[in-house]
């Protein structure tokens, strides 16, 4: 598993004789990708029973599991030995009737046939909403267009 620290840490070293861990003069200092697994290690506390857990470097270096932050790992594949991806991705479909481009595009519409009606004249409100409309389906024309399509192979 890789993780990086997110704050100063010292290594800790497995006291036989108690059965715990005490600290050693080692510090990772913060930002420091590491490389290594959790584990919870059975020990004492204070003459009794106790679960630790620590994450367990590569270089067999035991820090506290609380001082470290897991990295977020995403595998890809690209489709070069025809696996499937295991990521979900948010691909725009075009099938949405309100989406931001035909929002705006009726604002926009809107705003442009009342400009056109203070201009030339003119049914102010019959101008807007047809200017609103014609923003409007414009604009679902440019949310299908930039939709992915995907095709199946043959």
């Amino acid at each position: 598993m890789l993780a990086f620290v997110i704050e100063d840490v010292r290594v800790l070293k497995p006291n036989e004789d108690h059965k715990n861990f005490t600290e050693t003069d080692i510090v990772i200092p913060s930002g420091t990708e590491i490389k290594g697994k959790a584990v919870n290690v059975n020990g004492l506390r204070r003459g009794k029973p106790f679960t630790y857990r620590l994450f367990v470097t590569d270089n067999q270096e035991y820090i506290h599991l609380n001082k470290i932050k897991p990295m977020a790992t995403t595998q890809v594949y690209l489709s070069a030995d025809a696996a499937q991806t295991p990521t979900v991705v948010n691909v725009p479909t075009g099938k949405e009737l309100i989406s931001v481009p035909t929002v705006v595009g009726a604002v926009a519409g809107g705003y442009l046939g009342d400009l056109y009606a203070r201009k030339k004249g003119g049914p102010r409100q019959l101008m807007m909403v047809g200017g609103a409309l014609l923003g409007f389906f414009i604009g679902r024309l440019y949310a299908q267009r930039r939709a992915v399509r995907f095709k199946p192979s043959k």
